[in-house]
């Protein structure tokens, strides 16, 4: 909580000082040549660093956490959101409140615009309901439209379902959607980078959206202009190397414009129904795994087909994490291993062995 507030330091910098000296605590001891050394700083950052510390600010947020059921999640945590820690500019610390999430199942995040059409609304409640037996966690950001329409139809199918807040947790935004939050508490979460204390300023969504992108598996756009947060978390989505999906509209009707221009651009696949995103996303899979011998193999590629043949269908993310090497080196084996048949490329940026 200290290093979150200490001014000049970002996620991406605390990231790095934690990845280097281990804990926070290291970080606060460390010199500043060490410091220096590692992040490259000069000695304003440093000083900022080395001041001491607000005491009093932490022992009264943990006071409030305590009080109100919040959990703090640092980035070592077990239930900090596995797809979020493998962006780079995800924070280190996040405050959550509500059923903690376990990092199993799916995650699929449903945005759109505030100003929604009855077929907006439609599509993503039809999308959610479809989802219901899949083991989906439907994430958004608890705004009108779209994200609110969701997050109810989840509630209506007991499905999990969070929220990603621009604010911190001692209150609600927009306050209209206070009694969906408290059952989103019984069925999910509430999910927020921000202390308490912090308002629902303008330049806080850009950021709680790219947390919305970070931590799903799959990124829904259902309407959406050709200007807005939703446009804004599909591209963090993509830039995520993760997938995204768009309803198309009516090219002559503005609140479909944002969709048309990712399904053009290739920024989105489109989509017409749950069938579809699970067919994108390869969660309809049947019939035996081919069995290829990992021992065959020399080097990362004998990696990759040791985790294709223990996982069935895996992530590209997911390869990255278990076989330690760059995005580079990973797409040159994926290329060679599939240009010799060994293994298939899936929709949804997922790999299977033959």
């Amino acid at each position: 909580m200290a290093l979150t507030r200490t001014p000049f330091i970002g996620g991406r910098r605390a990231r790095i000082l934690l990845e280097h000296f281990g804990t926070a605590e290291a970080v606060f001891e460390a010199s500043g040549r060490q410091l220096a050394a590692v992040a490259g700083w000069g000695e304003q950052r440093i000083q900022s660093l080395k001041s001491t510390a607000d005491h009093r600010w932490i022992m009264n947020e943990m006071r409030f956490m305590q009080e109100h059921g919040v959990y703090p999640l640092p980035w070592s945590h077990s239930n900090f959101p596995r797809l979020l820690n493998a962006c780079a500019d995800a924070p280190v610390l996040l405050y959550y409140k509500g059923m903690l999430p376990t990092n199993t199942g799916k995650t699929v995040a449903v945005i759109g615009t505030r100003k929604n059409t009855d077929y907006g609304k439609k599509m993503a409640e039809d999308l959610v309901a479809a989802l219901q037996e899949e083991n989906v966690t439907i994430v958004s950001g608890l705004a009108f439209g779209i994200d609110i329409y969701a997050h109810k139809k989840a509630l209506a199918c007991n499905m999990p379902t969070i929220a990603v807040l621009a604010h911190g947790l001692d209150r609600i935004y927009p306050a209209a959607h206070k009694h969906a939050a408290a059952a989103m508490i019984q069925q999910g979460g509430l999910l927020t980078e921000y202390a308490s204390g912090t308002l629902p300023d303008k330049q806080n969504f850009p950021m709680r959206n790219r947390i919305v992108a970070g931590m799903a598996d799959v990124t829904v756009v259902v309407e959406t202009g050709i200007k807005g947060g939703a446009m804004i978390t599909a591209k963090l989505a993509s830039g995520y190397n993760r997938d995204v999906a768009a309803f198309p509209g009516k090219i002559t009707d503005a609140r479909s414009g944002g969709c048309n221009e990712l399904i053009r651009t290739h920024v989105a696949q489109l989509i017409g129904s749950a069938a579809d995103l699970m067919e994108l996303m390869n969660w309809k899979q049947d019939g035996p795994k081919k069995v290829v011998q990992p021992e065959l193999f020399a080097g990362p590629a004998a990696t990759v087909v040791e985790v294709l043949g223990e996982a069935g269908n895996v992530h590209i993310e997911q390869l990255l994490q278990r076989a330690d090497i760059g995005n580079a080196a990973l797409a040159a084996v994926l290329l060679d291993l599939e240009l010799n048949g060994f293994i298939q490329a899936l929709p949804g940026k997922c790999y299977r062995l033959r």
